[in-house]
């Protein structure tokens, strides 16, 4: 079997793992004293990172920013739609060290795929434990055979001792709809897709 196949049956077989876990009694799901849904999702996101790869999670599809939503296997999407992005570390770690209520970081997005009447916010989570914030809808152009960045502003904080790092969440939405500033799990936001950004703390 070659290196490619492995690699991606670990991510099923994790995946499987993950979804027996949550279905037995006490590990998962509303109420239990195991697992809960915010826990289990950060599992998603974790190896959807890993392994540079889309993952199913409820009704929503997570994929590690530049992955390409349709690829194996068949997972419910559109082939083309990617969204990659990055955030500035150094910037980052100048909030870490100011240890504000509050920081504005710039972050510089690409994407291409987007479907048709699909909105875009921007959900953040300060690591270990912080809850997604979620922004504005705004708009990604994206121009056929060309790469056009579109820098968006994130404001994070608190950001105290306990911060190790950062999650961006570009999240699409099939179409317009309410969403709350605050959420837990992005599964709760109701979008259709979560591309995510991730950047550790180096202090």
């Amino acid at each position: 079997m070659n290196g490619g196949c492995t690699r991606w049956s670990v991510v099923v077989a994790s995946w499987a793992a993950l979804t027996v876990l949550a279905s037995l009694p006490g590990c998962g799901g509303s109420g239990s004293s195991g697992f809960d849904p915010a826990f289990l999702e950060g599992l998603v996101i974790e190896q959807a990172l890993d392994g540079r790869t889309c993952l199913p999670h409820d009704e929503l599809v997570i994929c590690a920013a530049g992955a390409s939503a349709g690829g194996p296997p068949n997972l419910p999407g559109l082939d083309a739609l990617s969204i990659d992005g990055r955030v500035d570390r150094e910037a980052f770690e100048g909030c870490l060290r100011a240890r504000g209520e509050a920081c504005r970081l710039d972050m510089e997005l690409t994407g291409q795929g987007v479907p048709e009447g699909a909105e875009l916010r921007l959900a953040v989570r300060l690591l270990p434990d912080g809850v997604w914030r979620v922004g504005a809808p705004f708009q990604l152009p994206v121009m056929p055979g060309t790469v056009a960045p579109t820098r968006a502003d994130l404001e994070v904080g608190p950001l105290g001792d306990d911060v190790r790092g950062l999650q961006v969440a570009v999240l699409v939405f099939a179409a317009p709809r309410d969403v709350p500033q605050q959420v837990g799990e992005l599964a709760r936001t109701g979008a259709r897709w979560a591309f995510v950004v991730a950047l550790e703390a180096t202090r």
